[in-house]
């Protein structure tokens, strides 16, 4: 008897526990077009369903906010005249705010999410097309490239935006119609997330409290950086020389906090130089087998300079600050034939996914027609798919952590200030299964909240896992 109470109190404490979150049943004149989640605060976060409704062409898009306790909270409905395009989020306070672009009318829209009341309002900013965007704190810089003109505009919230022009000078201007006109564009490397490897193209855009940066790699030994400073809405160029004076097999940069890191490997070193990008004079340089052998695990250094002689392999080096206020430094590398930096990694991998089963499909079509017998795909069938999709494997990596001056910190455990993913490691369950589509994740320190559509109700639902 005692027994069967306890498998009683079992099943019930299991089915109390399963109770879910949130649920949405469409309309017969409703269809989901998209869902998107993001991260309010440290505990907190927000799910948006894009519905078009079939009859008057509109968009609804229903905001649900999540609390650290798990309650659910639905913000007012939000109706637009197309399909939601999210650039930038970022909070103040009360206010989630959220810039959309519509492609159609050329139109960048403000929009204001009353988190304790649930109002919802929304500002007009005409004539205004984002080729970059930046999250910043409680701020979202999205930069214009102009003919001449740089135009940068920063939100706060509906009420309060402001626009700064930029007039390019005479004397920069070849340099930056490079970088407009370039073929492959320019890449805003946001450090309001944890960045693992930034870019590797030619041209990229960073942003600090100041000023924004756009760095052209002029050769393995020089990058220009053009600074347009927010205070005095200056432009300024400059060529930064590394002055390594070593052999090398791969060099590369970053810029934080109005540094940029140049980093040199070899065979046998890795060399690091630091450029204050206030005054352009170096201020630091670490060699690692001479500064930092004794603060960097000697197998990972030995591992990390193995693969040195890799001729597609591009070293990358980021710093992330942590915690207690220092910076924790990653140096990398990537393929340099399949990598390619992404801020909007959701779709990407969207996209990603939609190619890999165009791409599933003609393989498997094409292995059918070319050999007797038998179907499905060839034996090299997963490895093309890594090649064509770009899908990385993982490669040697060292870190260790500097104070702001770039001095190293011995026996320092800091944790960096936003966690470093394994996105696709996280979410390969739910691509797997086959009831779930339209997913998605927006994780937290411990667990990662999400929201999708059963495949087979149709039912749209936000769910959470612990991490």
């Amino acid at each position: 008897m005692k027994k069967i109470f306890l498998l009683i109190l079992f099943v019930f404490t299991q089915l109390s526990n399963a109770v879910e979150l949130f649920s949405y049943k469409l309309n017969e004149n409703e269809k989901l077009e998209g869902n998107f989640s993001i991260v309010v605060n440290d505990k907190e976060t927000c799910h948006f369903l894009f519905i078009k409704n079939t009859e008057s062409k509109k968009y609804i898009v229903k905001s649900v906010l999540l609390s650290s306790e798990k309650k659910i909270k639905q913000l007012d409905d939000l109706v637009l005249d197309v399909e939601p395009n999210f650039y930038t989020s970022h909070t103040n306070g009360d206010l989630l705010t959220i810039s959309n672009y519509d492609e159609k009318k050329k139109m960048l829209t403000i929009i204001d999410f009353n988190m304790t009341s649930g109002k919802t309002t929304s500002e007009n900013l005409n004539d205004f097309k984002p080729d970059l965007y930046f999250k910043e704190n409680n701020k979202s810089f999205l930069v214009n490239l102009g003919k001449n003109d740089v135009y940068v505009q920063i939100i706060t919230n509906t009420k309060s935006t402001q626009k700064k022009v930029f007039n390019i000078p005479e004397s920069i201007l070849k340099d930056y119609k490079d970088i407009k006109n370039a073929t492959l564009p320019i890449e805003g490397i946001n450090q309001s997330e944890f960045v693992k490897n930034g870019s590797i193209n030619k041209f990229r855009a960073y942003i600090t409290n100041n000023n924004l940066y756009f760095t052209s790699t002029k050769n393995d030994s020089q990058t220009g950086v053009i600074k347009f400073n927010f205070n005095s809405n200056l432009v300024e160029n400059t060529l930064i020389d590394y002055n390594f004076n070593t052999t090398y097999m791969s060099r590369n940069t970053f810029i934080n906090n109005d540094n940029l890191y140049a980093i040199s490997s070899s065979e046998n070193d890795i060399i690091i130089k630091s450029f204050n990008l206030i005054n352009n004079k170096e201020n630091a340089k670490l060699s690692v087998m001479s500064d930092l052998i004794e603060i960097i695990d000697k197998t990972a250094i030995q591992n990390f300079l193995s693969q040195s002689k890799v001729s597609n392999l591009v070293t990358t080096i980021t710093l992330n600050k942590t915690t207690d206020n220092l910076y924790k430094v990653r140096v990398d590398r990537v393929n340099r034939n399949l990598y390619s930096y992404n801020y909007n990694w959701w779709w990407h991998h969207e996209f990603m996914m939609m190619q890999m089963q165009m791409m599933q499909m003609q393989q498997i079509r094409m292995s059918s027609m070319g050999r007797p017998g038998g179907f499905g795909p060839n034996n090299n069938f997963e490895e093309d798919l890594l090649m064509s999709l770009g899908k990385e494997k993982e490669y040697y990596y060292i870190e260790f952590v500097v104070d702001s001056n770039f001095v190293p910190q011995k026996n320092s455990n800091s944790e960096t200030l936003f966690k470093n993913f394994n996105v696709d490691k996280l979410i390969k369950e739910f691509e797997d299964d086959s009831s779930i589509k339209k997913f998605a994740p927006a994780f937290l320190s411990n667990e990662v909240r999400y929201i999708y559509q059963n495949n087979k109700t149709k039912e749209i639902l936000i769910d959470y896992k612990k991490l």
